[in-house]
């Protein structure tokens, strides 16, 4: 299922929301706004949670149509790029989309990526986009601004409860990674004071 998420971008010097067709919210819903600062406000925004719950009701039918279409069609976790999506031309999406997203997803016990190879470790002003949905994945993964492009270099971060899946005493019960991006000796010493400088 691929949701069109809306989308936020100055048009003139005004900031803007741009929704798909046929997912505009109604008109009582607050989508203006001045200042992206005001966008990312997710505490301050979900005190009015009239849009949050409109953008829940999309995504639970959606949801529905889509599992639907075909027999034991279900989906089994949800990949989000939180607040700037890199794949779709590095776009602003409203944080209260991905946290109704995440909501529903949590709702039905599905677990929640995050892929923030793009927007994680301060690219948007906070270490985690966590930080701004107020929402904790599942699993969350991280790339480009570990090493600074000096080598490739992937984490992947997960909870107690998805971490505890696989151990085990055998291979067969472990996700072996071998693949470029992972334990490259370089990219891991570079990681370590890229790290130490976004502490400073």
């Amino acid at each position: 299922l691929a949701l069109s998420p809306p989308t936020l971008g100055f048009q003139n010097g005004e900031l803007k929301m741009n929704f798909a067709p046929g997912l505009e919210p109604s008109k009582e819903a607050n989508v203006k706004f001045d200042t992206i600062e005001q966008v990312m406000d997710v505490p301050g925004r979900l005190l009015t949670p009239r849009l949050l719950n409109e953008f829940r009701e999309t995504i639970e039918m959606q949801w529905i149509v889509y599992e639907h279409k075909e027999v034991n069609r279900r989906i089994s976790c949800i990949v989000l790029e939180p607040v700037l999506m890199a794949s779709a031309g590095m776009v602003f999406v409203d944080p209260i989309w991905q946290r109704a997203v995440v909501e529903v997803a949590k709702k039905r016990n599905i677990p929640i990526i995050y892929d923030e190879t793009c927007s994680g470790l301060h690219r948007v002003g906070v270490k985690s986009c966590r930080d701004i949905l107020q929402a904790d994945p599942d699993i969350a993964t991280y790339s480009n601004l570990l090493s600074g492009g000096l080598s490739p270099l992937g984490v992947t971060l997960a909870s107690n409860e998805v971490f505890e899946c696989f151990l085990g005493d055998e291979a067969s019960d472990a996700v072996l990674h071998g693949e470029s991006s992972s334990a490259n000796p370089m990219g891991c010493v570079a990681a370590l004071q890229t790290l130490e400088s976004y502490e400073r």
